[in-house]
Parts: C-alpha cells; structure tokens; sequence
C-alpha cells in the first residue's frame, strides 16, 4: 500500500520532469532562433564552418564533427572538426563498434552519459574520455545515409532535449549543402573540359559518382554500364589498365597531370579510345580528399 507521503513525492518528480522538459523545450527554441539569426547571412562557402563552429558553442560541446560517410566501406571522413571551440585537423574513423553506427541505421542516436564504456571499441571516446554522445543520421535526396553530425561531452548531458532539436533543425541545411557543394564542384570542373563522362570519387571512402554520359559514352543502356571506378578499370584494355592505374598514382601522390588516351570497351565488345582526364580535391594538408575525372570520345580522331 503506497502512503501519502510516497504518493506526493512521487507526484512531485512527475511535475519536477515536466517543468524540466517544457524548460528545455524553451531553451532549444531560443537556441535555433538565435543560431538561424547568425547563420542566415553566411556565405554558402563559409557555411559548414560557421554552422560547426557554433553550433559547437552553443551546445557546449567539447568535440563536434559533421562528417561524410560511404554506406558500403563504413568508413568516415570529417568535413569539420571542432575541439573544444576551436576548428581541428578532419579525422577519418570506421563506423564499427562506434554510437555514430546506431546513429546512421536509427537516424539519431542520444546517450546521455558513460558512453565510452558503453562502446569501449571506439577508441576516440575512451581516449578522450567521452561520457555524452548525440548523433543525428544525414541523409541524399534517395534516402541514402550520407553522413552524421555529432556532439560530445566529457560532462554528463543535462540538456538532452536542446542538444537533439538544434541537430535536428539544422539537418537538411546540412545535407542540402554537402550534396550541392559536392555537385557544383563537379560542374565548375567538367565546364572547362570538352568531356562525355564524369566521374566523381571519394578517395577516402571509396564512394564513386558516375555521370549517365559514361554508360552513353560506351554503348550502355541506363543503369546497365559501370557504377564505379573499380568496374570502368574493368572495360580499360589491358594494354592501357596499368598505364591508367600509374597516372591515378602520380597525381594523387605528386600532382603529375592526370591525362592520357586509353582504349575501353564498348557495349558491342569493340574498343573505342578515350581521353581520360582528371584533378584531384586536397583538404587544408594538400592531401587529396576526391578526384574528379572525366572521359571524352577520341576514337574517331585516333582511326583517321
């Protein structure tokens, strides 16, 4: 039989966890407020920077990262990095055994407190000795996960609730960007090319972007012709794979141009020359981060 006393405490917990709640309510509406305020007028090449670092200061995070993920490979790569208010060198870490995998299959994922030993394989969290983690799944246009953004603490989080709305708010400004930068990258690029086929990957993560005009280029039907870089060094003649393979080497390594002619096969069997060119992206360390390259049909000029 409960008591009147243990019937009022009780009552008083349900109302303290309330008044808490529609207190944190309020603080994430101030914060998303003044956060929009400060960032509407950022240039969009400024805006993942100013946004982290913010963001960052806002939430009282002492690591914050918005990071680019290939769903196939598992492999993470940071666009920005924040420590302890300041921007940092961009990491690279593997999803296994890390808060950011549940993060990515449930789209968010919010731990409160002692989540090094929670995931005692992530070796940032027990290195750093991390207790709270929030982390909310980016997401393309197809639905396809694409990244994550995540807030850490060495502090227990109290404001659980402010820390999951501003992530949340500001999640597809976030994904819009990152796909749209991406995207005007390879255009800025292929303009200045005469080119039939683009292809855009990932150095890190292995992700590959193939334009439709590579499956025109060799005679394929839509989503019938290769669907990354491992499957065009399939269709190089073999004569020319390693020349291709080389020259990808040089310029990723030392900045050697990446231009040569190379025979690829045709959808009918028959091999038709190409010019393949490209250029890699470098981060702030010169190394190179993505490579953009392109191939354009020369096999009528080659045979007259």
């Amino acid at each position: 039989m409960v008591n009147a006393a243990t019937a009022t405490n009780f009552q008083d917990k349900i109302e303290a966890a309330f008044e808490e709640k529609f207190s944190q309510e309020a603080q994430a509406k101030d914060a998303i407020a003044a956060l929009s305020l400060a960032l509407s007028g950022i240039p969009e090449s400024e805006f993942l920077t100013e946004y982290a670092l913010a963001v960052s200061k806002v939430l009282d995070a002492d690591y914050f990262a918005v990071a680019r993920l290939n769903p196939y490979s598992n492999l993470v790569r940071t666009l920005r990095f924040v420590a302890h208010g300041e921007l940092g060198e961009n990491v690279i870490y593997s999803l296994d055994g890390t808060p950011c995998a549940r993060a990515v299959d449930g789209k968010c994922c919010i731990i409160t407190e002692n989540v090094a030993q929670l995931f005692p394989r992530d070796q940032f969290l027990v290195e750093k000795n991390i207790s709270s983690y929030a982390g909310v799944a980016l997401t393309g246009k197809d639905g396809t996960p694409i990244g994550v953004v995540v807030a850490m603490t060495k502090h227990k989080q109290q404001r659980d609730i402010v820390v999951r709305q501003v992530l949340e708010f500001f999640k597809a400004r976030i994904e819009d960007h990152i796909e749209q930068a991406e995207k005007f990258e390879r255009i800025d690029w292929a303009i200045t090319q005469s080119t039939n086929g683009i292809w855009d990957w990932d150095v890190v993560t292995g992700t590959t972007v193939i334009s439709d005009g590579i499956e025109t280029l060799l005679g394929f039907s839509k989503n019938k012709g290769p669907y990354d870089l491992a499957a065009i060094e399939k269709t190089i003649h073999k004569d020319d794979v390693e020349r291709f393979k080389t020259a990808l080497r040089a310029h990723l390594c030392s900045k050697e141009p990446f231009d040569l002619k190379i025979r690829m096969k045709h959808a009918d069997g028959s091999y038709h020359w190409v010019l393949s060119r490209g250029e890699a992206i470098r981060d702030q360390d010169d190394k190179p981060i993505r490579m953009v390259g392109c191939f354009s049909d020369i096999h009528n000029y080659i045979d007259a």
